[in-house]
């Protein structure tokens, strides 16, 4: 139908009956109701619906119409008809629901929002913008949430409601669902007849979805409109009310030609909560919007930002696709991508038959940390076994042994639990028929761990276990072997004999009390006469117990009244009781849960008569229930082996590869995975490609010769500078990964110890299903030939996997051509770096200065002792005088600030090469975010300008103004006052304190200072160095142990331990920033409006103004860029559109202000639980 428009268009699938009052108050003074005080009408120019609306609650946007004299609608609908005819591209609907307003916006009128053709199914409509970028169904959710998180909303508001259908219910079966058919079905069988439920009933039945977005500051926005009367189901309902959202976003100049969110400028933004007329001054013409779009972007940005982001558009056209959306890896999930991979080791698919004359030996020992190991006497308690193999394992070390650490259980328990492998190298031919006998004694012991029903074939498997003697020790190694040959004596033949070919389980003899005791000694009992019963072990003969003593473990009962009702008479009356514990099998942690968790081992008091013994002793049992954590974590070394061959002929550590390859959400233990590598690698990346940028930077201007300052050798100076942010970017270093197909060697599954079996044992549940009437779920048998498979790994585990690699490399030799190497072959584009020590044969030669002889040529030793060195820095002699006076001079000129960025550009990456290594070797337990903390503590900019005091750096400045001079020398008053108020701290610290307080430590944390290169003047002076001694590191790590590790270990506060033996706690880092502290403990509380606001007080100018108002605070600090002629500050917390906390101070106090106020801040919120009171956030956490 047609109806008269407003001034503007409005999207016809805006529902009028869900604005707010405010709203259709503003529709109804600037739309087409009428404005007669009589009974408001609305007039339908449809020849088909003449019919008066008396409410405009009732109203579609597309139902609108105006009254007016006869003649003007008459002029009216035939200009919009003369704009339907000469606009093919409007479709009939918006023909029929719009007309032509006199001053069309160009948004709505520009034929490229509506040339999207219409789509058969309407899920698959797409929509158009004028640069070519798609809106559909699948991206609009993600687009609507960017949105929301840019105005500060965490999350989106939908509803959904049911409607029925429009049109009538065929009788074709294929419109029945599948829950209707059961039932009719049910009924039939019945005899009854099945009556659907009505529509409006509890469970409607044949009802379509619709669904409603409310967008903050807008309005409703409802899901489009269907023939049939809404959508299937309330997925495809939401991603309608999406699209339709983010459709009306972009027409209303709220999203950009590329669907990105615009900052609104303050005053035209309504708060979130608000809710105004989409006919308001806020919904602009495109061409008012592009002219308002860009007065903002020059407003609040500055020429550096400005810059920033030219480089930022710049890296990303260089960025290579990721690899997730490559069609072979397409996911569902966002980010994520599913590759192929080795789910089995390939090491097993080519192990050959095991032969008597062919078998490899490896002991295995179970260790854990002290104290347990002594408490639980492991030595004693979990005997030696032996794994044999019909290949050797290639994966120890040059000792030939290898700890594998264990993680156990689903809750990843760990008290430094390992299994020590030591390689045995080749024994020599068994007997015939002990082979047989090892089968089935690792058959048995299979039976018994996982209680399922296996059976091995000699043919098939390609590993044993069989136990060692009670007192069996590794003989020492023998010169010029790595190897310990293992005799074939050392192993238990009896104990396997006895259990291959003995029965399961025997009663006690209790006629005997020798052979009784004797049989106890690391016995297990089963109570029942069944294979999978449950088991426990004898932990001791209480001869001091009878039936009649009371139950130990039940007060007030004694043990035979604790017994089971339905045993049969005992014979023996005296008798001894046993203590019992019960086992933990491999399914719930083995043994290392029994150790940490006791409350989940039972202890029973039994009669020796009601039990019996089984075949296995409890100290090789014990051993076994880690078989699925050990195998686990041995095919780990298994794949990485299998990588360590292909790629770097060996090169790297076994382990250490194992760990790279290692997700933390397959292992959270950080000995265990690859979160400690990936923080090591990423500094070591950073380093080496700062490293090749500089010599290619270098090379460059020495074949510019004089021409160095020219437009051509900046860009391309610019070009290398964004190539090394390219190679050091995610994307790119995942697409290394994937080029090198290091997708195979990536572990993704956590092992879930229930679901773990043994490869090629064959499953008999035949046999268990005749001697048990239970249904149980049925297992399949794994094959080692099926070691190849897919799985589901993020973009961002790809891209750390690469980084720890390259930690693990460094790690195996300390070697930084090892590294370079192994970047090559994964394919890191080192242009100009092959090996470090060539890298001075890349470089300019240095300007060596000449030495000025002395008029006393036969000076006295004496005297050049105390004569100091001309160009010695932090104890290091420059050997180009003119490096020593760029770093110090403070001269404007552009050519030494061009140096001495450079300068400063390695040093950063240098500097943070040395802190990181130092650090990882410093603390060995230590997470990569308490590494990160300490990192900070100890290469930042307060502690930086502190060094500079410390060793006089600030004596070497020359061609500074009077300004800097003062400003120096009012730096080194505060630093050496606040050095001796520290020194006094520490020195009235009692002893007893020691541990507990930190007074004294990191005294330069609070400081004022304002924000110049004088910081920078370390990083650039290591930098200098760096070069200046032709790339050689010993210089740098003198220094770091002789000047900068003693200045750290003094005054930096280190993580503090508590507790006994391995229990550590490892508390938050000293003197933390209050800003990071108020941020992140808000978003643990769901709430992320809070803004930290540094301006000035415009004495003259300001440059800036702030990007936004309060209401769109997003959680960031955002800090004005002011003009040097403003010495005044202010800094302002926000929280939820209030000021908590404001104060006025100087340019160089505004720091330590803004951590007053944040701490400010923390006591409102925090302390007095005032942020429940002010925060209304939809993910509020209580």
């Amino acid at each position: 139908m047609e109806v008269q428009k407003d001034k503007r268009d409005l999207p016809p699938h805006i529902k009028l009956d869900r604005l707010t009052p405010n709203s259709i108050k503003t529709l109804k003074d600037k739309s087409v109701i009428t404005r007669s005080p009589k009974k408001r009408k609305i007039h339908y120019c449809d020849t088909e619906s003449k019919s008066d609306i008396t409410s405009a609650q009732g109203l579609n946007l597309g139902e609108t119409a105006s009254t007016g004299s006869r003649k003007k609608r008459k002029a009216e609908r035939d200009q919009e008809q003369t704009s339907s005819s000469s606009n093919p591209h409007l479709d009939s609907q918006t023909s029929k629901t719009l007309s032509a307003p006199t001053a069309q916006p160009p948004m709505l009128s520009d034929p490229s929002f509506n040339n999207t053709p219409q789509a058969a199914n309407p899920a698959e409509e797409v929509f158009t913008t004028r640069n070519g970028t798609t809106l559909s169904f699948q991206n609009a959710g993600d687009l609507l949430t960017r949105w929301h998180q840019a105005i500060g909303q965490q999350s989106i508001r939908y509803q959904e409601y049911n409607v029925p259908p429009t049109q009538p219910a065929t009788d074709d079966t294929t419109a029945i669902s599948n829950t209707t058919k059961r039932r009719m079905a049910e009924a039939e069988l019945e005899g009854k007849v099945y009556i659907k439920a009505s529509i409006g009933a509890d469970h409607p039945q044949d009802t379509l979805r619709e669904c409603l977005i409310t967008l903050p500051g807008i309005g409703d926005v409802s899901s489009a409109k269907l023939p049939e009367g809404g959508w299937a189901n309330k997925k495809i309902a939401r991603k309608s009310a999406a699209f339709e959202s983010v459709k009306l976003l972009y027409q209303l100049g709220h999203l950009d030609d590329d669907l990105r969110y615009i900052p609104a400028p303050s005053g035209l933004v309504p708060s979130p909560n608000e809710k105004v007329s989409m006919t308001s001054s806020t919904s602009m013409a495109i061409d008012e919007q592009l002219k308002w779009e860009k007065e903002v972007r020059l407003s609040s940005k500055s020429k550096v930002d400005w810059k920033h982001n030219e480089q930022k558009q710049a890296i990303k056209s260089r960025l290579p696709p990721s690899p997730s959306t490559s069609p072979e890896a397409t996911s569902e999930v966002q980010g994520n991508g599913n590759y192929p991979a080795y789910v089995l080791p390939p090491f097993w698919s080519r192990c050959p038959p095991l032969q008597p004359d062919r078998l490899y030996a490896t002991t295995i020992e179970l260790l854990v940390d002290s104290p347990y190991y002594e408490d639980h006497d492991m030595k004693r308690s979990c005997r030696k076994l032996c794994l044999i193999t019909s290949r050797p394992l290639e994966i120890f070390d040059s000792e030939g042994s290898r700890d594998l650490g264990l993680t156990i259980g689903d809750q990843q328990l760990s008290i430094g639990t390992k299994m020590r492998l030591v390689d045995c190298g080749k024994m020599k031919k068994w007997e015939e028929g002990n082979l047989e006998k090892a089968m089935k004694f690792t058959e048995r012991l299979l039976r018994a761990q996982i209680h399922t029903p296996f059976k091995g074939r000699l043919e098939e498997v390609e590993w044993l276990i069989v136990p060692l003697k009670a007192d069996f020790e590794h003989p020492s190694e023998e010169k010029g072997n790595r190897k310990r040959r293992l005799q074939r004596r050392d192993i238990s033949w009896d104990e396997i004999g006895g259990i291959a070919e003995g029965p399961l389980w025997t009663p006690l003899n209790m006629e005997n009390p020798e052979e009784l005791l004797r049989q106890c000694q690391d016995g297990m009992v089963t109570l029942m006469a069944a294979e999978f019963s449950k088991r426990r072990y004898i932990k001791s003969v209480r001869h001091d117990l009878a039936l009649s003593s009371p139950n130990p473990s039940i007060p007030g009962k004694t043990i035979e009244e604790s017994l089971p009702k339905n045993i049969p008479g005992l014979k023996f009356p005296d008798q001894p009781i046993l203590e019992l514990e019960d086992v933990v099998t491999s399914s719930h942690g083995g043994y290392i849960t029994s150790i940490l968790l006791p409350s989940k081992c039972e202890i029973t008091y039994r009669p020796a008569e009601m039990v019996n013994i089984h075949c296995i002793p409890s100290n090789v049992f014990r051993t076994t229930t880690l078989l699925p954590y050990f195998f686990h974590e041995l095919d780990i070394l298994l794949i990485a082996s299998e990588l360590n061959s292909r790629l770097f002929e060996d090169g790297i550590d076994t382990g250490l590869l194992g760990q790279a390859l290692t997700p933390p959400g397959v292992n959270t233990d950080i000995s265990g995975n690859y979160e400690r590598l990936e923080f090591l690698g990423d500094t070591i990346l950073k380093f080496l490609t700062t490293v090749n940028t500089h010599v290619q930077i270098q090379g460059i201007l020495a074949n510019a010769g004089k021409k160095c300052h020219d437009r051509a050798t900046k860009g391309k100076i610019e070009d290398i500078l964004l190539d090394m942010q390219v190679i050091l970017s995610n994307r790119s270093l995942q697409s290394y990964s994937i080029k090198s197909e290091l997708n195979l060697y990536i572990r993704s599954k956590r092992l879930r110890s229930k679901d773990w079996l043994p490869v090629d044992w064959d499953i008999n549940w035949d046999e268990h299903s005749r001697n048990v009437n239970v249904t149980i779920v049925k297992k399949k048998k794994i094959s080692s030939q099926e070691f190849l498979g897919k799985h589901h790994v993020g973009d961002k585990v790809i891209a750390d996997v690469l980084e720890a690699i390259f930690a693990a490399s460094y790690l195996t030799s300390r070697d930084l051509d090892q590294v370079i190497s192994d970047m090559k072959i994964l394919g890191i584009p080192l242009k100009n770096l092959n090996k470090w020590k060539d890298i001075k044969y890349s470089l300019p030669p240095i300007n060596k200065s000449a030495e000025q002889k002395s008029p006393f040529h036969a000076q006295e030793k004496y005297m050049q002792f105390f004569k100091s060195k001309r160009n010695a820095v932090l104890g290091y002699e420059f050997n180009d005088q003119n490096i020593v006076n760029t770093i110090f001079s403070l001269d404007d000129s552009q050519e030494r600030k061009t140096t001495f960025e450079r300068y400063r550009f390695i040093g950063n990456a240098l500097l943070d090469y040395l802190v990181v290594e130092y650090l990882y070797d410093t603390y060995p337990t230590e997470s990569p975010a308490a590494l990160h903390h300490l990192k900070i503590a100890r290469c930042g900019e307060s502690i930086r300008l502190a060094l500079c005091a410390e060793y006089g750096l600030f004596d070497f400045i020359t061609d500074a103004n009077d300004q800097t001079k003062s400003h120096i020398a009012k730096i080194r008053r505060t630093m050496k006052t606040a050095k001796a108020k520290a020194d006094r701290l520490r020195s009235q610290r009692s002893l007893e304190d020691d541990e507990l307080e930190d007074g004294g430590l990191e005294w330069w944390t609070d400081l004022p200072f304002s924000h110049s290169t004088i910081p920078d003047l370390l990083e650039a002076l290591l930098g200098a160095i760096l070069h200046d001694s032709s790339f050689d590191l010993n210089p740098l790590r003198k220094i770091l142990n002789e000047k900068f590790k003693p200045f750290w270990e003094k005054h930096c506060a280190d993580p503090m331990a508590t507790g006994t033996g391995t229990a550590m706690r490892t508390r938050t880092m000293r003197d933390k920033n209050p800003k990071s502290e108020l941020i992140e403990w808000l978003q643990s509380k769901g709430c992320r409006r809070c803004l930290v606001e540094k301006k000035a007080v415009q004495t003259r100018t300001t440059s800036t103004a702030l990007n936004g108002n309060a209401s769109e605070i997003t959680g960031k600090a955002i800090t004005n860029k002011v003009n040097a002629e403003s010495t005044e500050e202010e800094v302002i917390v926000h929280y939820h559109s209030k000021v908590i906390a404001s104060e006025k101070t100087t340019t160089e106090n505004a720091k330590k202000t803004m951590k007053d106020l944040c701490k400010i801040a923390l006591v409102i919120l925090r302390d007095q639980n005032g942020w429940e009171k002010m925060c209304d956030c939809p993910g509020k956490k209580k």
